[in-house]
């Protein structure tokens, strides 16, 4: 599943109903260490304005999802990727399916 809300997701830890499902669906891991795509046709659009940030959360119902330590203090004080149109910053991870309210690991890239 992938979730996204306008904003940060700071204040929004563990609260479902602040945000909107965009993915849901079955893929297959393509092996250890090989990224695997969702495919594009199983999101709903999402537009992002210039200016604008934008939360996503990305979880899986079984602890299989992998992520690497970020190399910031915090979530959100680090960039991760960036491009003359995007900036993904260092984010968190999240201890359990669907919406952990306490426990949280940061910084964390995906």
């Amino acid at each position: 599943e992938v979730w996204s809300k306008e904003g940060t997701f700071e204040g929004y830890r563990g609260d479902h109903d602040s945000w909107e499902k965009i993915s849901e669906g079955a893929i297959k891991g393509q092996g250890k260490g090989v990224g695997t795509q969702i495919p594009v046709e199983n999101f709903l659009s999402v537009i992002i304005e210039g200016g604008e940030t934008r939360a996503f959360y990305i979880t899986l119902q079984t602890p299989d999802i992998r992520y690497a330590h970020g190399e910031g203090y915090y979530a959100g004080d680090k960039v991760d990727k960036e491009n003359a149109d995007l900036c993904i910053f260092e984010g968190v991870g999240v201890s359990s399916y669907p919406f952990d309210l306490y426990q949280y690991f940061e910084p964390r890239k995906f």
